[in-house]
C-alpha cells in the first residue's frame, strides 16, 4: 500500500520556477485539475478548486485556501493553480497525490456523526469548516493509521480513483510570496 507511514522524509524545494519551467508545470496542473479526482475541493463539496496546497498535493477552492493559509506554511503551502510560478516537485507531489488518493489518507477514519462542511458552510467560510479541516490536516484526526507527522509519510506512486462532482464555487487572490522551505503533508478527499 503506497500510503503507509514511513520514515522517508518528503520535503519539497521551495525554490521559484522560471519562465519555461512554471508554463510546462501550468499547462500540467491544468491536466491534473480536469481529471475526475481532482475536479471537487478536497476538503468541501465545491466544484472547480483553484487552488492546491503544494505539500498536500490536492485541489482546494477559494474558501478552503483561506482556511490553509491560515494554518500556518509549517502545515499548508497554498498556491494558485494559474497565477503562481509552480516548479517541478510541487507539480510532482500533486501527481502523487490528488484528491481522491490524499482524502483516502487523511480523511480515512471520519467518525460517524462528524458534521462534514456542506456547499454552504465553504461560501460562508464556517466554523464547521474551519474545524474539519484543522481536524484534518493540523490534528490529524481522521488520518488512515492514526495520528504522526505528515512528513513521515512515503508518497504514493501514481494517481488513481474518481472522486464524484458536486455543485461548487470557485475564485481567489494570488500571492507567490510566501516564504518556506520543507516539509510536507499529504491529503485525500473521502466522500
Amino acid at each position: 500500500d503506497c500510503l503507509r507511514p514511513g520514515s522517508f522524509d518528503m520535503s519539497l524545494s521551495a525554490y521559484k520556477a522560471d519562465a519555461v519551467e512554471a508554463a510546462r508545470n501550468r499547462e500540467r496542473v491544468e491536466v491534473l485539475a480536469d481529471l475526475p479526482d481532482n475536479k471537487v475541493c478536497a476538503d468541501c463539496p465545491l466544484l472547480g478548486p483553484r487552488w492546491i496546497s503544494i505539500n498536500f498535493g490536492v485541489f482546494i477552492c477559494l474558501p478552503c485556501s483561506g482556511i490553509h493559509r491560515n494554518l500556518g506554511v509549517h502545515i499548508s503551502k497554498v498556491r494558485s493553480v494559474s497565477m503562481d510560478a509552480l516548479n517541478d516537485d510541487w507539480v510532482e507531489n500533486l501527481e502523487r497525490w490528488g484528491n481522491v488518493r490524499a482524502n483516502a489518507l487523511w480523511q480515512a477514519s471520519v467518525p460517524a456523526g462528524y458534521p462534514l462542511p456542506s456547499a454552504a458552510d465553504a461560501d460562508n467560510q464556517t466554523a464547521v469548516l474551519d474545524r474539519f479541516i484543522r481536524d484534518k490536516y493540523e490534528a490529524h484526526r481522521f488520518k488512515k493509521g492514526g495520528g504522526g507527522t505528515a512528513s513521515a509519510l512515503v508518497a504514493p506512486h501514481a494517481p488513481t480513483a474518481h472522486a464524484k462532482a458536486k455543485p461548487v464555487s470557485s475564485g481567489g487572490w494570488g500571492d507567490d510570496d510566501d516564504d518556506w522551505g520543507s516539509s510536507a503533508p499529504v491529503p485525500a478527499h473521502a466522500a
